[in-house]
């Protein structure tokens, strides 16, 4: 049913009498291709491709685009997380009443935080989004979805290859992602 479709990609479904009365009528299928004629009689068709992808959990990255609009990405491949930790250390006295512990830690952690990182992989997108991943890695405002959250990111890779589809075949994007926090917050 269409409820079930707008609802499993997220989206929030509204009832009214008209959608209620087409449903009623009409039943929605899976379509290989959509036709559209304007008033001249002109012909378009749209192909449609149903591309199933469930193996990785989908992200989408929101960022700035050249126009100042927000533009949204899909990532839906293979996603790797990583923890990196920094520490501040010094050494401490173990010794009470003339007696050396080696119980207690000499070498002592003063403080301790961490930044995480995702490495996202696109999936296959058509050559023209070139353009979008060349404007989403000169945008200096970025977001991601994990959870129903939207966090604040910052693109860490540095380098875009242009691909095509006559070099490349399948046209697959890498990014490096930094979290625009720390792990544990430090700001008191």
């Amino acid at each position: 049913m269409f409820e079930d479709r707008v609802l499993r990609d997220g989206g929030s479904f509204e009832s009214n009498v008209c959608l209620t009365d087409f449903e009623d009528e009409f039943s929605l299928l899976a379509v290989d291709e959509i036709r559209v004629s304007d008033v001249d009689g002109n012909l378009t068709i749209i192909t449609v491709q149903d591309i199933e992808e469930c193996k990785y959990q989908p992200y989408k990255v929101t960022f700035i685009n050249k126009f100042g609009a927000l533009q949204s990405l899909w990532f839906f491949k293979r996603t790797n997380e990583v923890l990196t930790t920094k520490k501040e250390e010094y050494k401490r006295n173990t010794v009470v009443n003339g007696v050396y512990s080696i119980n207690k830690h000499q070498n002592k952690v003063l403080t301790k935080n961490g930044k995480e990182k995702l490495i996202l992989n696109t999936g296959f997108y058509p050559e023209e989004y070139n353009e979008v991943f060349k404007e989403m890695q000169l945008s200096e405002d970025c977001w991601i979805n994990i959870n129903s959250q939207t966090l604040p990111i910052n693109i860490s890779s540095s380098n875009l290859n242009y691909k095509t589809h006559l070099n490349d075949k399948l046209i697959n994007y890498t990014i490096e992602i930094d979290f625009a926090f720390d792990t544990i917050n430090n700001i008191r």
